[in-house]
Protein backbone atom coordinates (compact mmCIF):
# COMPACT_ATOMS: atom_id res chain seq x y z
CA UNK A 1 0.00 0.00 0.00
CA UNK A 2 2.74 2.12 0.71
CA UNK A 3 4.49 1.59 -2.07
CA UNK A 4 1.28 2.59 -4.58
CA UNK A 5 0.63 5.95 -2.92
CA UNK A 6 4.53 6.47 -3.45
CA UNK A 7 3.95 5.81 -6.69
CA UNK A 8 1.07 7.65 -7.47
CA UNK A 9 3.01 10.72 -5.94
CA UNK A 10 5.75 10.85 -7.91
CA UNK A 11 3.46 10.19 -11.13
CA UNK A 12 1.87 13.73 -10.28
CA UNK A 13 5.51 15.50 -9.87
CA UNK A 14 5.87 14.36 -13.14
CA UNK A 15 3.08 15.41 -14.98
CA UNK A 16 3.47 18.85 -12.69
CA UNK A 17 7.02 19.41 -13.96
CA UNK A 18 5.54 18.50 -17.82
CA UNK A 19 2.84 21.15 -17.58
CA UNK A 20 5.17 23.61 -16.44
CA UNK A 21 7.99 23.20 -18.62
CA UNK A 22 4.79 23.92 -21.78
CA UNK A 23 4.11 27.11 -19.98
CA UNK A 24 7.82 28.24 -20.53
CA UNK A 25 7.54 26.85 -24.09
CA UNK A 26 5.93 29.53 -26.63
CA UNK A 27 2.45 28.70 -27.71
CA UNK A 28 2.78 29.77 -31.43
CA UNK A 29 6.40 30.00 -33.53
CA UNK A 30 7.29 31.72 -36.87
CA UNK A 31 6.38 29.21 -39.71
CA UNK A 32 8.94 29.21 -42.36
CA UNK A 33 7.08 30.88 -45.08
CA UNK A 34 6.78 33.97 -42.91
CA UNK A 35 10.26 34.01 -42.00
CA UNK A 36 10.75 33.20 -46.20
CA UNK A 37 8.12 36.78 -46.68
CA UNK A 38 10.36 39.13 -44.02
CA UNK A 39 13.77 37.62 -46.11
CA UNK A 40 12.03 38.35 -49.52
CA UNK A 41 11.20 42.28 -48.03
CA UNK A 42 14.54 42.87 -46.76
CA UNK A 43 15.95 42.28 -50.30
CA UNK A 44 13.88 43.78 -51.86
CA UNK A 45 13.98 47.09 -49.80
CA UNK A 46 18.06 46.91 -50.37
CA UNK A 47 17.72 46.41 -54.01
CA UNK A 48 15.36 49.24 -54.00
CA UNK A 49 17.72 51.56 -51.95
CA UNK A 50 20.71 50.33 -54.27
CA UNK A 51 18.63 51.38 -57.81
CA UNK A 52 17.55 54.81 -56.35
CA UNK A 53 21.38 55.42 -55.54
CA UNK A 54 22.41 54.45 -58.78
CA UNK A 55 19.46 56.13 -60.77
CA UNK A 56 20.61 59.86 -58.83
CA UNK A 57 24.17 59.19 -59.86
CA UNK A 58 23.26 58.88 -63.71
CA UNK A 59 20.96 61.70 -63.55
CA UNK A 60 23.38 64.16 -61.65
CA UNK A 61 25.71 63.13 -64.47
CA UNK A 62 22.84 63.30 -67.42
CA UNK A 63 21.97 66.55 -66.53
CA UNK A 64 25.74 67.94 -66.34
CA UNK A 65 26.53 67.01 -69.50
CA UNK A 66 23.32 67.18 -71.94
CA UNK A 67 20.70 69.96 -72.72
CA UNK A 68 18.34 70.19 -69.95
CA UNK A 69 15.69 69.55 -72.99
CA UNK A 70 17.05 66.46 -74.40
CA UNK A 71 17.70 65.14 -70.44
CA UNK A 72 13.80 65.92 -69.84
CA UNK A 73 12.84 63.81 -73.08
CA UNK A 74 14.36 61.36 -72.07
CA UNK A 75 14.80 60.16 -68.63
CA UNK A 76 11.43 60.37 -67.89
CA UNK A 77 10.50 56.93 -69.47
CA UNK A 78 13.44 55.86 -67.90
CA UNK A 79 13.07 56.95 -64.72
CA UNK A 80 10.01 55.13 -64.43
CA UNK A 81 10.96 52.02 -65.89
CA UNK A 82 13.82 51.36 -63.71
CA UNK A 83 12.62 52.31 -60.22
CA UNK A 84 10.35 50.41 -58.63
CA UNK A 85 7.42 51.83 -57.09
CA UNK A 86 7.57 52.96 -54.28
CA UNK A 87 5.73 55.69 -51.31
CA UNK A 88 4.71 58.74 -51.82
CA UNK A 89 7.45 60.26 -49.63
CA UNK A 90 10.45 58.66 -52.42
CA UNK A 91 8.72 59.71 -55.29
CA UNK A 92 8.97 63.31 -53.24
CA UNK A 93 12.83 62.78 -52.66
CA UNK A 94 13.62 62.18 -56.66
CA UNK A 95 11.84 64.91 -58.40
CA UNK A 96 13.23 67.27 -55.41
CA UNK A 97 16.94 65.72 -56.73
CA UNK A 98 16.10 66.18 -60.11
CA UNK A 99 15.04 69.32 -60.54
CA UNK A 100 18.04 70.37 -57.68
CA UNK A 101 20.65 68.25 -60.21
CA UNK A 102 19.12 70.89 -63.49
CA UNK A 103 18.97 74.19 -61.30
CA UNK A 104 22.92 73.58 -60.09
CA UNK A 105 23.94 73.07 -63.93
CA UNK A 106 22.31 75.97 -65.16
CA UNK A 107 23.97 77.82 -62.16
CA UNK A 108 27.32 76.71 -63.35
CA UNK A 109 26.86 77.12 -66.91
CA UNK A 110 26.17 81.28 -65.77
CA UNK A 111 28.34 81.58 -63.42
CA UNK A 112 31.11 80.04 -65.84
CA UNK A 113 29.65 81.73 -68.82
CA UNK A 114 30.75 85.52 -66.74
CA UNK A 115 34.07 83.75 -65.95
CA UNK A 116 34.52 83.21 -69.58
CA UNK A 117 33.57 86.31 -71.05
CA UNK A 118 36.24 87.95 -69.39
CA UNK A 119 38.86 85.10 -70.27
CA UNK A 120 38.18 84.61 -73.83
CA UNK A 121 35.29 86.57 -75.45
CA UNK A 122 36.15 89.73 -74.73
CA UNK A 123 39.53 89.47 -75.94
CA UNK A 124 38.62 87.47 -79.15
CA UNK A 125 39.33 89.77 -82.30
CA UNK A 126 35.99 90.73 -84.42
CA UNK A 127 35.40 89.26 -87.72
CA UNK A 128 34.90 93.18 -89.16
CA UNK A 129 35.29 92.64 -93.57
CA UNK A 130 36.69 88.70 -93.11
CA UNK A 131 35.56 86.40 -95.40
CA UNK A 132 35.48 83.12 -95.12
CA UNK A 133 38.78 80.92 -96.38
CA UNK A 134 38.95 77.88 -97.89
CA UNK A 135 39.68 76.34 -94.92
CA UNK A 136 36.35 76.81 -92.89
CA UNK A 137 34.12 76.20 -96.22
CA UNK A 138 35.69 72.53 -96.07
CA UNK A 139 34.24 72.06 -92.84
CA UNK A 140 31.45 73.50 -92.78
CA UNK A 141 30.51 71.44 -95.87
CA UNK A 142 31.10 68.00 -93.78
CA UNK A 143 28.13 67.04 -91.33
CA UNK A 144 28.72 67.41 -87.42
CA UNK A 145 30.02 64.15 -86.38
CA UNK A 146 32.63 63.97 -89.35
CA UNK A 147 34.23 67.55 -88.61
CA UNK A 148 34.80 66.18 -85.22
CA UNK A 149 37.46 65.08 -86.52
CA UNK A 150 39.72 68.24 -87.47
CA UNK A 151 38.16 70.06 -84.15
CA UNK A 152 40.80 71.23 -81.77
CA UNK A 153 40.36 69.47 -78.18
CA UNK A 154 40.28 72.57 -76.79
CA UNK A 155 37.29 73.57 -78.77
CA UNK A 156 35.88 70.06 -78.22
CA UNK A 157 35.89 70.21 -74.10
CA UNK A 158 34.69 73.28 -74.36
CA UNK A 159 31.51 72.51 -76.69
CA UNK A 160 30.65 69.27 -74.85
CA UNK A 161 31.73 70.69 -71.39
CA UNK A 162 30.55 74.45 -71.32
CA UNK A 163 28.15 74.40 -74.62
CA UNK A 164 26.07 77.41 -73.35
CA UNK A 165 29.39 80.22 -73.21
CA UNK A 166 31.18 78.71 -76.18
CA UNK A 167 27.82 79.22 -78.53
CA UNK A 168 27.10 82.13 -77.08
CA UNK A 169 30.48 83.14 -78.44
CA UNK A 170 30.11 82.21 -81.67
CA UNK A 171 26.97 84.03 -82.17
CA UNK A 172 28.23 86.77 -80.33
CA UNK A 173 31.33 87.43 -82.83
CA UNK A 174 29.13 86.40 -86.07
CA UNK A 175 26.75 89.21 -85.13
CA UNK A 176 23.67 86.60 -84.88
CA UNK A 177 22.95 87.63 -81.00
CA UNK A 178 24.40 89.06 -78.25
CA UNK A 179 26.78 87.40 -76.05
CA UNK A 180 24.13 87.80 -72.90
CA UNK A 181 21.18 86.55 -74.46
CA UNK A 182 22.84 84.07 -76.25
CA UNK A 183 24.59 82.83 -72.98
CA UNK A 184 20.80 82.35 -71.53
CA UNK A 185 18.75 80.99 -73.77
CA UNK A 186 21.35 78.48 -74.37
CA UNK A 187 21.73 77.63 -70.74
CA UNK A 188 17.57 77.77 -70.49
CA UNK A 189 16.80 76.29 -74.01
CA UNK A 190 19.77 74.87 -75.86
CA UNK A 191 18.58 73.20 -77.91
CA UNK A 192 15.58 75.19 -79.65
CA UNK A 193 18.45 78.04 -79.29
CA UNK A 194 20.56 76.09 -81.69
CA UNK A 195 17.83 75.34 -84.42
CA UNK A 196 16.65 79.01 -84.69
CA UNK A 197 20.94 80.39 -85.21
CA UNK A 198 21.20 77.92 -87.43
CA UNK A 199 18.14 78.11 -89.86
CA UNK A 200 16.81 81.60 -89.00
CA UNK A 201 20.23 83.03 -89.16
CA UNK A 202 23.44 84.14 -91.32
CA UNK A 203 26.22 82.42 -89.08
CA UNK A 204 26.38 79.32 -90.93
CA UNK A 205 26.62 81.45 -94.35
CA UNK A 206 29.16 83.88 -92.61
CA UNK A 207 31.64 81.04 -91.69
CA UNK A 208 31.40 79.68 -95.37
CA UNK A 209 28.54 76.85 -94.98
CA UNK A 210 25.18 77.13 -95.94
CA UNK A 211 21.74 77.84 -93.82
CA UNK A 212 20.08 74.56 -92.88
CA UNK A 213 16.49 73.73 -93.37
CA UNK A 214 14.55 73.88 -90.50
CA UNK A 215 13.96 70.17 -90.19
CA UNK A 216 17.94 69.26 -90.64
CA UNK A 217 18.60 71.94 -88.36
CA UNK A 218 16.27 70.39 -85.60
CA UNK A 219 17.28 66.91 -85.57
CA UNK A 220 21.01 67.95 -85.35
CA UNK A 221 20.11 70.10 -82.54
CA UNK A 222 18.49 67.41 -80.52
CA UNK A 223 20.63 64.55 -81.43
CA UNK A 224 24.33 66.03 -81.36
CA UNK A 225 24.33 69.75 -80.06
CA UNK A 226 27.73 69.37 -78.95
CA UNK A 227 28.73 68.69 -82.33
CA UNK A 228 27.12 72.02 -83.65
CA UNK A 229 28.75 73.86 -81.18
CA UNK A 230 32.25 72.63 -81.86
CA UNK A 231 31.97 72.77 -85.62
CA UNK A 232 31.16 76.19 -85.80
CA UNK A 233 33.32 77.34 -82.89
CA UNK A 234 36.36 75.41 -84.84
CA UNK A 235 35.21 77.58 -88.17
CA UNK A 236 35.14 80.65 -86.15
CA UNK A 237 39.12 80.05 -84.95
CA UNK A 238 40.25 79.25 -88.27
CA UNK A 239 38.17 82.46 -90.13
CA UNK A 240 39.77 84.48 -87.48
CA UNK A 241 43.04 83.07 -87.43
CA UNK A 242 43.34 82.69 -83.66
CA UNK A 243 42.86 79.46 -81.33
CA UNK A 244 40.68 79.52 -78.44
CA UNK A 245 42.03 78.20 -75.70
CA UNK A 246 41.22 77.82 -71.69
CA UNK A 247 42.13 80.66 -70.33
CA UNK A 248 42.37 82.97 -73.38
CA UNK A 249 43.16 83.57 -76.87
CA UNK A 250 46.13 82.24 -79.17
CA UNK A 251 47.30 84.18 -81.84
CA UNK A 252 47.94 80.68 -84.84
CA UNK A 253 50.44 83.12 -86.85
CA UNK A 254 52.52 83.71 -83.90
CA UNK A 255 52.24 80.29 -82.62
CA UNK A 256 53.54 79.07 -85.71
CA UNK A 257 56.74 81.18 -85.82
CA UNK A 258 57.46 80.40 -82.28
CA UNK A 259 57.35 77.05 -82.81
CA UNK A 260 59.46 77.23 -85.78
CA UNK A 261 61.99 79.62 -83.85
CA UNK A 262 62.06 76.43 -81.58
CA UNK A 263 63.02 73.91 -84.34
CA UNK A 264 65.46 76.26 -85.71
CA UNK A 265 67.07 76.64 -82.30
CA UNK A 266 66.71 73.01 -81.59
CA UNK A 267 68.23 71.85 -84.66
CA UNK A 268 71.61 74.27 -84.23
Amino acid sequence: MVRVFGLAILCAGLSTSHAARNLRRPTQSITPQAQLSVDDRSEAQQKQVKSSALLRVKTGVASYLFPHFLQRLVSTKKIKEMQPPAEASDDGVGAEASGGSSSTRMAIQLLFGVLYYFLIVRKYPELGEKEANEATKELQAKNEVLSLVEVSPRNCVLSCCCTGPRAAQTFSITGAMNYWLGLFAMTCFPCCTLMCVNSCTEMNEKLGGSKRNIVMSCLCALCCSCCVVAQDAEALDLMSGVQTGFFGVYDLEAKKETEEAQEETAKA
